[in-house]
């Protein structure tokens, strides 16, 4: 018998608060955040610069060794 979960792995970023990720502050996901979120930092740039071009505005990011930087410009 299939096993009932709340969500598929992964959909979290979708759950993230992105207008408030996109007020212009910069933000920190370190590697044990992206962890808990079940995503890789590629992923995360992807959809934050996806969720950026609907919205007419562009996310700066910086991958470091100890997780992503994201900033929102324009």
């Amino acid at each position: 018998m299939p096993e009932k979960v709340d969500r598929i792995p992964g959909s979290a970023l979708s759950q993230l608060d992105w207008v408030e990720l996109s007020n212009g502050t910069p933000w920190f996901f370190s590697n044990d955040e992206m962890k808990k979120l079940g995503t890789k930092p590629e992923t995360l740039r992807a959809y934050a610069h996806t969720y950026a071009k609907a919205g007419g505005f562009k996310f700066r990011t910086k991958l470091t060794k100890d997780g992503l930087f994201v900033q929102s410009k324009g």
